[in-house]
């Protein structure tokens, strides 16, 4: 397969992901980069232990937004991803990666079917301006998760991503650098919601004029 600078792009990535603990033990992500107007490299649950130069060949292709495997053999139980994908570059032209994981703090708020507000900074410095919302989960055979994150990105520009109910997370920006940026900051968001949960609300002091 050709694009070898874009599956090294890919390889940086799953590597940092891995070493910062963003991807949980079951190991499942899909990666995509756009190349052209109408065509996108998509890497399915790939080992991160292993380059994606050895990952299976039916892993990994390139994929006209159609649905079209034109380069690789991705398996055909990526057909859902495929089209989860496709859907949201499709809708945003100027969007140029998008991933699709399931961080352990993240995916406990999807399956609260619980949204995160945006104001831990560092969602804000990547881009996230609005809270960040649920959509409908990828149930087999129906659109509603795809046709709904293609919504956001047209219509959206301040949300970067997604919570899916009861599943995961879709993280979606111009470079595949600034959706991992999203992806980070959200796990990271996400675990300080779960846990300040459990602290006691504060009551500030009054302040009595000297």
């Amino acid at each position: 397969m050709q694009h070898a600078a874009e599956r090294h792009q890919v390889d940086r990535v799953l590597q940092d992901l891995l070493t910062r603990d963003v991807i949980p033990a079951s190991r499942q992500i899909d990666i995509s980069v756009r190349l052209s107007s109408h065509t996108m490299l998509l890497i399915t649950t790939v080992d991160p232990v292993l380059f994606v130069e050895d990952a299976p060949a039916d892993r990994f292709g390139v994929i006209d937004f159609d649905g079209t495997v034109l380069e690789g053999e991705l398996n055909s139980t990526a057909a859902p991803m495929i089209a989860l994908h496709a859907a949201i570059y499709a809708a945003n032209s100027g969007l140029g990666a998008v991933i699709h994981a399931h961080p352990a703090s993240v995916t406990s708020c999807a399956v609260a079917n619980q949204p995160l507000p945006t104001q831990y900074l560092p969602l804000l410095l990547a881009g996230q301006y609005d809270d960040i919302p649920v959509v409908p989960g990828s149930v087999p055979g129906s659109t509603s998760c795809a046709d709904a994150l293609a919504t956001l990105a047209a219509t959206r520009p301040g949300t970067c991503a997604a919570l899916m109910t009861d599943h995961s997370v879709t993280a979606f920006h111009s470079t595949l650098s600034r959706a991992v940026r999203v992806l980070s900051a959200l796990e990271e968001a996400a675990a300080g919601e779960i846990r300040t949960a459990k602290l006691p609300a504060t009551i500030p002091e009054p302040q009595l004029n000297p």
